[in-house]
């Protein structure tokens, strides 16, 4: 855990996005089959969740930068998005 606090000290904005009861493949659903339970709704959290990054740094999207800077993430996804930011 110490080199995520070593990039979040970088004094750039940095965001990490934590899933809840998740894994790489979202049990199955990328990359590996076989791999769990399928979690629609974690690929979900984090399709919404990056779409919002790109707006708001490739569109310059205010409103999309106050999500991710201000927004309650555990509530918009049911307790299973989790967003540290350095911001």
């Amino acid at each position: 855990l110490e080199f995520r606090r070593v990039l979040f000290r970088s004094g750039k904005e940095r965001f990490g996005l934590s899933i809840a009861g998740g894994d790489h493949y979202y049990g199955g659903l990328i990359c590996r089959e076989n791999t769990g339970k399928p979690d629609p709704d974690g690929l979900a959290v984090t399709n919404a969740l990056s779409t919002a990054f790109f707006a708001a740094y490739l569109n310059k999207d205010q409103a999309a930068r106050e999500l991710l800077k201000a927004g309650d993430i555990p509530e918009l996804s049911n307790q299973r998005g989790f967003l540290e930011s350095s911001i």
